[in-house]
């Protein structure tokens, strides 16, 4: 078992949730959690799901040390410093389909 901790900053679908949670993971929801309390709390997550709530900066990515992901429910990864979160390792993952109609 991963018992992993993932933040959720925004909403999505329950789907995303269920199968993170069959796969191991402690999801915590935090869909109006300010973000200066989020900064406090970064450091106790290897996932990050986010829309656009606001941005994946340099500042937010050094407090969040554990961090192996940023999963974003969209296509772009407008509001995230990219090249500062390969140069830290950390995976970019989009879902370009996401708000297309079956």
């Amino acid at each position: 078992m991963i018992n992993a901790k993932i933040l959720h900053i925004d909403e999505n679908h329950n789907l995303l949730i269920e199968g993170l949670e069959l796969l191991g993971y402690q999801n915590v929801l935090a869909y109006n959690t300010p973000l200066t309390k989020l900064l406090l709390k970064l450091k106790q997550y290897e996932g990050i799901v986010i829309r656009s709530r606001f941005p994946i900066n340099k500042e937010f990515i050094d407090a969040a040390v554990q961090l192996k992901f940023i999963a974003r429910v969209g296509a772009g990864l407008e509001n995230i410093d990219v090249s500062y979160a390969e140069k830290k390792g950390i995976n970019l993952i989009t879902a370009p389909e996401g708000n297309r109609n079956a």
